[in-house]
This record gives C-alpha cells, structure tokens and sequence, in this order.
C-alpha cells in the first residue's frame, strides 16, 4: 500500500512539474540579442507564463518591503523594471499567444520606474545624495527606449500599440528625471 501511495504521489509530483514538450516550435523574428543590442538587461529567471511566477512575485514583494535603504529600494525598482522588460521581450520572442502578456508584462516594468522616480524625490527632500542614482535611473530610461524602438519596428496592431504607450510613458519619465 505504501508503495502504491508512493508511487501515485510521484507521479503527481512529476505530472505538476513536468513541461508538454511540442514537436517543433515557432521560429521567432527576431532575437533576444538582436533586440537588447548592448544595453546590457539582466536574465529574468521564471516568466509570467510559468505556474509558478506568484512564487517570485511574493519574494519581490517581500524583498521590497524589508529593503530600508531609500536608495538600495530605487535600484531595487530599477532592477526589477529592468527585468521585466527583459521577461517581456522573452515572452514575444516565445510566439504570437504570449503577446498580450508580454505588453502587459513591459507595462508592469514600467511603472517601476514610476515608483524609483518618486522615490528618488523622496530621498532628495530628505537630504539624501542621489545623483549617481539618477544616472542609473537615467541609463535605465535611455537603454528601455532604445529597447522598445526596437521592438516597436518589429510589431504591428495592439501589440504595436501597447508597445508605443510604454514608450511615451519611458520619454515623459525621461523628461521627469532629466528635469530634476
């Protein structure tokens, strides 16, 4: 009995875990290379497509909140938008079916900027120093519009659309951060 209910748990175990693998897959466009060029992003590990992508939402979160630092929480921001572009560019380049994902995915990355940018004006008003932290945020900036000129050249439709919405979002926070 206890063998069967081993086995049976296994199994279970490897059916939750295993990935369908697919004869042949769709042959992307583009690359992942061609797109980034050298703004160097970095890997985003388990995608928003994967059953467990809550499980590294939960840690970020979480992370987040026990970061004290104003300004390791703005690089953190930076980091993880920076991330997610990169997810969603892994996302477009895996087929036509994870496009709405993919913008929606960039969408998120993108109002982390949002928050560093606040954040950093936070720091400023407590008398923090924060211009080498605002050369990174603006690094950052420069390197998502290049990214997202890119890509927009490579799309057409909604996805061309929501690609070019987070594109006017990165310039008007261009113009925020270059503005201070």
């Amino acid at each position: 009995m206890k063998k069967i209910l081993l086995l049976l748990f296994s199994l279970l175990i490897f059916l939750m875990v295993a990935n369908p693998i697919f004869a042949a897959d769709k042959i992307s466009p583009f690359t992942y290379e061609e797109i980034v060029k050298d703004n160097n992003l970095p890997y985003p590990g388990i995608l928003p497509d994967n059953r467990f992508y809550f499980l590294k939402m939960v840690r970020d979160k979480i992370i987040g909140i026990i970061i004290s630092d104003p300004l390791k929480k703005i690089e953190f921001d930076i980091l993880t938008a920076n991330k997610r572009l990169s997810s969603g560019i892994y996302l477009l380049i895996s087929g036509e079916e994870k496009y709405k994902l993919a913008v929606s995915t960039i969408s998120k990355g993108e109002n982390y900027f949002a928050d560093a940018i606040s954040k950093t004006q936070q720091a400023k008003e407590q008398g923090i120093g924060v211009s080498e932290t605002q050369e990174k945020l603006s690094s950052s900036l420069k390197a998502h519009k290049e990214i997202l000129d890119r890509l927009e050249t490579k799309f057409s439709g909604s996805t061309k659309s929501g690609i070019q919405q987070e594109e006017k979002k990165v310039e008007l926070f261009q113009k925020t951060v270059g503005s201070k």
